[in-house]
């Protein structure tokens, strides 16, 4: 049975709540309760057949295994948000999902990969404008290069994050 525009639009607002719940205990450390609204509202994104929403659950899934210490589920479920996000042409969640990576790569002690993965996110959040993610990034290169020793390299990331978020 098809649904009405106005069905369509409760189920929206309905799973988008859930989400803002998921958030919430997902905050709190109530990482199993925040994955089973995160969940639901995957069904129902997935019902009305909304893809950035799909997406933002998938990912938000993802972030609750990193939180959980879970980084090989996290890496999978980021790699199907990925996958999605470049199929639907959703640019900003993409540079997430990348900035997602190269965090849980870091976490791992796997340097090159993250480095990659961060700036992925950095090409894509300048090319749509995103001065936060940006700031974010290259914060997040600084921590990469600061490990190895690089410090002159991390403090040039730092300075141009900074300037970054002066500017916003």
């Amino acid at each position: 049975m098809k649904l009405t525009e106005d069905e369509i639009e409760d189920l929206q607002l309905e799973a988008d709540e859930l989400l803002e719940q998921g958030n919430i205990e997902e905050a709190e450390s109530y990482y199993e309760e925040a994955l089973a609204l995160y969940n639901k509202a995957l069904e129902i994104y997935k019902r009305i057949d909304y893809p950035k929403g799909i997406v933002e659950s998938v990912h938000k899934i993802a972030v609750v295994y990193w939180r959980k210490g879970e980084f090989d589920k996290a890496l999978q479920e980021l790699d199907l948000a990925l996958n999605l996000a470049e199929a639907n042409q959703l640019y900003f969640v993409k540079a997430q999902i990348y900035n997602d990576h190269g965090n849980i790569y870091q976490k791992k002690g796997l340097h090159q990969q993250a480095l990659a993965y961060f700036n992925k996110a950095l090409t894509i959040n300048k090319m749509v404008g995103n001065r936060f993610g940006e700031a974010t990034n290259l914060g997040n290169l600084g921590i990469v290069y600061r490990h190895p020793g690089q410090y002159e390299v991390a403090i040039a990331h730092y300075k141009q994050a900074l300037n970054i978020d002066k500017q916003i």
